[in-house]
């Protein structure tokens, strides 16, 4: 995601683009935040993050433990 969001950044100050393209790369960027930041509010994206840490967690320790 952080990807795509720097190379629409980057797309939309580029002088060799027509202003049209940049003003649609811009709005698309605008657009990309808005979804990733309701994404970051959503009960759903929560649960799945605090599992995926907690996984994280129990794997490094059952490492560290071996």
């Amino acid at each position: 995601m952080d990807h795509i969001d720097e190379h629409l950044a980057t797309a939309a100050l580029n002088p060799d683009y027509p202003l049209a393209i940049k003003a649609a790369l811009a709005v698309g960027k605008t657009t990309l935040n808005r979804y990733y930041n309701k994404t970051d509010h959503s009960e759903v994206y929560r649960i799945a993050m605090g599992i995926f840490f907690s996984l994280i967690q129990i794997l490094t320790y059952i490492d560290f433990a071996s």
